[in-house]
């Protein structure tokens, strides 16, 4: 696949093989996408539904998460196949680089910046301001315009935390 690296990054012989390798088709891309997607949407909207009937909203919830859990798995697995089908192997120093756990790097020099880091956390706290204040506000307008799409009532994680009634 195609990449974009900074010059100091890697040697000219690295820079080389990333761009000798080519770029996935379309149907390449489908593949993928299909091969990691469709085993969550099974496990989630087929598997869960069947096995959870007539089963506590606890036992429903820890049901759900082993059973995206393994879904999990399976991705690691799949990113990992391609990884070595692509790379030839899976050493740490490959999956650094191929998925890029580098520090950042300064957009105008092109260096590495860990000064950069920093700016994690205002992006934190945005995703924390749009999660807990302004997300349940679209929720229930999007809920009031279309109720159809409402999350269903065994797959809401509250239900995991409720106490249990005898």
């Amino acid at each position: 696949m195609t990449t974009t690296i900074a010059k100091d990054q890697y040697s000219p012989a690295q820079v080389a093989l990333e761009q000798e390798t080519g770029q996935y088709t379309l149907g390449q891309i489908l593949g993928i996408w299909l091969a990691a997607g469709v085993p969550m949407w099974v496990l989630g909207w087929l598997v869960y539904p069947a096995m959870s009937a007539g089963l506590s909203p606890v036992d429903a919830g820890l049901l759900r998460i082993k059973l995206l859990t393994v879904g999990l798995v399976w991705e690691f697995l799949l990113s990992m196949l391609i990884l070595y089908r692509e790379e030839g192997n899976i050493r740490f120093e490959t999956i650094r680089r191929r998925f890029r756990l580098n520090h950042p790097v300064s957009p105008k020099s092109g260096q590495k910046d860990k000064r950069l880091w920093w700016l994690i956390i205002p992006l934190l706290l945005l995703i924390y301001l749009l999660q807990s204040k302004i997300g349940p506000v679209l929720n229930s307008m999007w809920i009031g315009l279309f109720p159809f799409l409402a999350e269903p009532e065994g797959f809401k994680m509250a239900a995991l935390f409720a106490p249990e009634m005898r």
